[in-house]
């Protein structure tokens, strides 16, 4: 649906002049952007969603409160100063002629999206550790046993690898929707936008996991609740030895854990010459692993089940940070020229914060990652966003300024300590559109400024890129593609639009060609994405819009 504006000259310096201010406005606007924001720029609406979040340039209708304000400055009765009526943008998806041009009139539109995204290979160490969780927490220690094939050689390793790829540096997931109304009149309007981010970030320690093997508190723990099993399961604990135990289960667990070291070290000075031995080495290797497996087994599956609770030692915890931002913009667009147009917002902004730390281990209940909003803030802000638009027969170039205020609000307090604020620090996006033929739309969108997430040492950079095919005046066929730079991710998207009279419906779905597991623990039971795949970023929305 966009509008491109006819009847332009064609006069070389005075376009060169066009595109001279074009970058002079880039210029001026790059320096708003500082080293941290507080999120990505979200794609918000279908159209611009399909077409790969192309949407500064090709934005049209209510959506361009979002997109560019400027291009509200199209909907003006009465013609620009050397120029004709501009075209209604519902038509001129059709035609190229100036003269087929409909009056401006009121627009009501309303629509939501979500977006889910995944910032390292988070996910797979979840899983990994809530897949042998469910055996740890077994009193069973043969399935105990049977987890050891996971471990791939050293047992304390693994575990300690797979701790470290959760605490990786820009590692976390994300979630972001928006939900929305707008009722724009020629060339101003007004509405409400809600939007949401929320990020979880994992903090692990290895503490408390079992891996120093079988140390007097894990034996304790096995000789109170399965002594004779544990005895016969243990390779460096034989029958013999449990007997010599007095029924005081500390004393007999100081007794065998000095016994293990000892039998430990006995073990290792009687294999090392075995080991100089051509083709032994890799023998004796493979046992000695086995040994220390089964040893790091038994003493995870002591740790899981402590009388004081799972892990008690452990106090790994997910944080949780993010912010609903409810939005009342008021917007306006207006001409300066025959092809420039300069638009704003004023937003009254409220926000429900969200600072939350949950233990994931050391807890009296299930793990619930509904509780993020446990604790939450509430505090308000004026945010401003600015847009440029330039027309010219065939195409338009444009650069939006959002927040360039840099709105703030306050974290709750956790703990009685002060965990600072949500600050929207102004985003910088330029992009360009292009009407090669009638039905053909060609856009292109390029952040211009770093956007950080809420995540530390996370941040994003898009490149979007799309088409809009028009067969007929009731269809929109769209397609794009989505480039973060700072992620190196690409995705791809695609949507339709619908549209009859004065009613149009709009549908999108975009994602990321790689695949996250959605664990079975992560979601209620028995819904539809229990241990299923789906893309690592994924995102749907929908709008409906009325012109009377």
């Amino acid at each position: 649906m966009v509008v491109i504006r006819e009847g332009a000259g064609k006069d070389g310096p005075i376009m060169r002049r066009h595109l001279a201010s074009l970058v002079l406005v880039l210029l001026l606007c790059a320096p708003l952007a500082r080293p941290a924001a507080a999120a990505p720029f979200q794609i918000l609406g279908p159209r611009a969603l399909a077409m790969g979040g192309a949407g500064v340039a090709a934005t049209d209708g209510v959506e361009a409160a979002y997109w560019n304000p400027a291009a509200y400055g199209l909907y003006r009765e009465r013609p620009v100063v050397g120029d004709g009526p501009p075209p209604h943008p519902l038509r001129a998806r059709t035609t190229r002629d100036p003269l087929d041009a409909l009056p401006a009139a009121t627009g009501l539109g309303v629509g939501g999206g979500i977006i889910g995204r995944e910032y390292g290979d988070i996910l797979s160490a979840v899983n990994w550790f809530l897949d042998l969780s469910e055996t740890w927490k077994d009193p069973s220690f043969g399935l105990v046993l049977s987890t050891l094939r996971d471990f791939r050689g050293d047992g304390r390793d693994e575990v300690r690898r797979r701790v470290a790829d959760l605490n990786v540096e820009g590692g976390g997931l994300e979630t972001q929707a928006n939900l929305g109304v707008m009722v724009r009149h020629d060339w101003w309007g007004i509405g409400y936008r809600q939007l949401f981010d929320l990020t979880a970030q994992a903090v692990a320690f290895d503490t408390g996991l079992g891996l120093s093997g079988l140390n007097r508190d894990a034996l304790t723990v096995l000789f109170r609740q399965l002594p004779d099993r544990a005895a016969a399961v243990s390779p460096l604990l034989t029958r013999n030895d449990a007997e010599m135990f007095t029924p005081l289960a500390e004393l007999r667990a100081t007794v065998a854990a000095a016994h293990r070291k000892v039998a430990r070290a006995r073990f290792r000075a009687v294999t090392t010459p075995a080991r100089q031995v051509p083709g032994l080495k890799s023998v004796v290797d493979s046992v000695w692993r086995t040994y220390d497996a089964v040893d790091t087994g038994l003493a995870v599956a002591a740790e899981a089940n402590h009388p004081d609770g799972s892990f008690a030692d452990n106090h790994s915890f997910v944080r949780w940070r993010g912010a609903q931002i409810d939005e009342v913009p008021l917007t306006a667009g207006l001409p300066l020229t025959a092809h420039w147009l300069v638009g704003g917002n004023l937003k009254w902004m409220e926000a429900t914060t969200y600072f939350e730390e949950l233990e994931v281990f050391n807890r009296h209940d299930d793990l619930n990652v509904g509780e993020y909003d446990a604790l939450t803030g509430s505090d308000s802000d004026f945010g401003v966003d600015l847009g440029v638009l330039y027309v010219a027969e065939g195409w338009r170039a444009g650069v939006l300024a959002r927040d360039v205020n840099s709105p703030s609000f306050a974290y709750p307090r956790l703990g009685g300590i002060d965990r600072g604020g949500l600050t929207l620090d102004p985003q910088v996006r330029a992009g360009a559109a292009w009407l090669p033929w009638r039905r053909l739309l060609v856009a292109a969108d390029l952040d211009v400024t770093r956007n950080h997430s809420s995540l530390p040492n996370v941040a994003s950079r898009i490149l979007s890129t799309g088409i809009e095919y028009t067969p007929w005046s009731w269809l929109a066929l769209r397609l794009g593609i989505i480039h973060d730079a700072e992620q190196s991710a690409t995705g791809y998207s695609g949507g339709i639009g619908l549209s009859t009279g004065h009613l149009a419906l709009d549908l999108a779905l975009a994602a990321n060609v790689s695949q996250s597991q959605i664990h079975k623990d992560l979601v209620p039971k028995d819904f539809f994405l229990n241990d299923k795949s789906i893309p690592s970023d994924v995102a749907l929305d929908a709008a409906l819009a009325y012109r009377f």
